[in-house]
């Protein structure tokens, strides 16, 4: 019994050992990578709304500037 807790306490140690270095990675990976996920997602989002809104930019920035016009002449 006593060598069994004796071994056991080894393989606790031993994977304490090998776990404790790849514990930051580990949490970088449980934590940061949702977070660079949703980064990731809207920067993608923000990346297409700007895809389709820029072709719309001259049209709009026509509109606005022959809006007073169209106004001044009716």
């Amino acid at each position: 019994m006593i060598l069994l807790l004796f071994y056991e306490m080894k393989l606790l140690a031993f994977i304490s050992d090998f776990f404790t270095p790849m514990l930051p990675l580990l949490l970088f990976f449980l934590f940061l990578t949702p977070l660079f996920s949703a980064l990731l997602s809207c920067f993608t989002s923000l990346l297409l709304f700007l895809a389709i809104l820029y072709p719309l930019y001259p049209l709009c920035s026509a509109l606005l500037f022959f809006y007073p016009c169209v106004v001044l002449i009716l």
